[in-house]
């Protein structure tokens, strides 16, 4: 499969250049009719890469949430299970990726790789928001301290980090 095309810059370009002719604000429509008229090519290959993207996310949606992926009905197993349980394992593949097992299917093996898989994604998650919550201590402290907006505080914050700076540089 080819490589992804990034078609930021040409939007970028055409919008540009549209502006300069127009002066005006420009709509979706027009924009995208001159850049079909000048990248056509690469434009039907990334739309068509992009709706490759998009039927392989609604078949793992389907693969990950469906109920009954063969007509039958699981409910009764999910009801045994107190509903906790998902009609399919995703179970991740040594070449990458997953495998959608579905629940009746599933080995021990199956049962006890997605578990590790989601205590793995816990602890990813928990991981992240430690880092979140470090990152917006300071300015949240500061939002509180002064009653500002976040852009406004982002921007105090700023300042006196720069501040801090040109004073280190003075002791130096």
């Amino acid at each position: 499969m080819s490589t992804m095309i990034n078609i930021g810059p040409m939007i970028a370009k055409i919008t540009r250049d549209m502006l300069d002719e127009q002066g005006t604000i420009l709509d979706v429509e027009s924009v995208y009719a001159r850049m079909i008229n000048h990248y056509g090519d690469q434009i039907f290959e990334s739309e068509r890469m992009l709706a490759q993207v998009a039927v392989k996310a609604k078949i793992k949606s389907h693969l990950k949430n469906a109920h009954s992926i063969n007509g039958d009905d699981e409910g009764d197993q999910l009801k045994l299970l107190k509903d906790d349980a998902p009609a399919t394992l995703a179970v991740k593949q040594d070449g990458g990726g997953y495998a959608y097992i579905p629940l009746r299917m599933a080995s021990v093996a199956d049962l006890d790789a997605a578990t590790k898989s989601k205590k793995d994604n816990i602890k990813n998650a928990k991981a992240a928001l430690r880092r979140w919550e470090r990152s917006i201590k300071p300015i949240r402290g500061i939002m509180i301290e002064q009653k500002i907006s976040f852009p406004e505080a982002q921007k105090l914050a700023a300042d006196q980090a720069e501040s801090e700076t040109e004073k280190r540089k003075r002791k130096a």
